[in-house]
């Protein structure tokens, strides 16, 4: 995995590098293409922390990933909710952003503050709304209680 890791860096990297030659709209797709790659990483390294995780824990590999299915199943209708509200978010945030007077503007870095405190505010709403909270942590226990009832791993 260090080297699919060390990869996506990579990509990343050169991605943010190309994007200085281009113009801004060609800049904003550079960076969304590298926010991609830096997500697919992330993924990558949760997928081999659980993995270890469950090697940590002497579980059966089989029955943890029968729990995880089920975490998985559980999960998709409150993260249906929770994806929008959070996407709505990041999009008040970028808008928030290019209002703010240009970077030689003495107000630029309070205009920034504000508009990523606003977005923090929008996203710790979306967390715990009704609907999503109390769903989301239900399926974290229930997926707990499957991990104990596991055998060992053989």
């Amino acid at each position: 995995m260090t080297t699919l890791r060390f990869g996506a860096v990579i990509v990343a990297i050169g991605v943010l590098g190309l994007g200085t030659a281009y113009g801004a709209s060609t800049k904003a797709t550079c960076i969304a293409q590298a926010r991609t790659a830096k997500q697919s990483c992330v993924k990558d390294c949760q997928t081999s922390f659980q993995d270890a995780r469950i090697g940590c824990l002497n579980i059966d590999p089989t029955c943890a990933a029968a729990c995880e299915s089920t975490e998985a199943t559980c999960t998709a209708p409150f993260l249906a909710i929770l994806g929008p509200c959070l996407d709505t978010c990041d999009s008040q945030l970028q808008t928030a952003k290019q209002a703010c007077p240009p970077l030689s503007d003495p107000t630029h870095a309070d205009c920034i503050d504000q508009a990523q405190l606003a977005a923090f505010n929008c996203r710790d709403t979306c967390r715990d709304d009704p609907q999503v909270s109390p769903g989301l942590q239900e399926c974290r226990q229930a997926y707990y209680a499957c991990l104990k009832g596991c055998p060992p791993a053989q």
